[in-house]
């Protein structure tokens, strides 16, 4: 029963990921209640799991992240919607799988990349526009949280 409810989680959570990858293409946002839908997605998780110190973990793991995400943000490196998804996305697949979502989110977030500049070649050799391409890397966060989160499909 327990893995019917985990699966039907992750489910939620993919499609909360797909908004979010949306609204980031369109706005450059992520709305906060798709972030907190997804944090208390990973409340629920933890709850049918009943590990209570895989759950101390992965509140650690998404503390750290938080707080690596906001000194990065400080710096205007990274949106704060972006650190907030990724904060609330390690606290969703839990501690031993952070490593495994940020190597995911690195990789498609650089073929994201590369696929935005080239676009943005072709795009600026039609018109006179010169402003800084941006990456939405909500979308980056949410395939590889998809990702992570179909590995652990019951």
């Amino acid at each position: 029963m327990s893995g019917i409810l985990l699966n039907g989680l992750s489910l939620i959570a993919v499609g909360l990921y797909g908004l979010a990858a949306v609204q980031d293409i369109r706005y450059r946002r992520i709305a906060n209640r798709l972030c907190f839908g997804i944090l208390m997605l990973g409340v629920a998780r933890w709850g049918v799991i009943a590990d209570p110190a895989a759950a101390g973990e992965a509140v650690l793991a998404a503390a750290l992240a938080f707080g690596v995400g906001a000194v990065l943000h400080a710096r205007g490196y990274v949106g704060g919607g972006d650190v907030k998804l990724l904060t609330a996305s390690i606290l969703l697949v839990g501690a031993a799988a952070a490593l495994p979502l940020i190597v995911a989110m690195a990789l498609v977030g650089g073929v994201l990349s590369l696929a935005l500049l080239a676009f943005e070649r072709f795009r600026r050799a039609a018109s006179s526009a010169r402003a800084a391409p941006t990456v939405p890397y909500g979308v980056a966060i949410g395939a590889a949280a998809a990702w992570v989160l179909f590995l652990q499909l019951s």
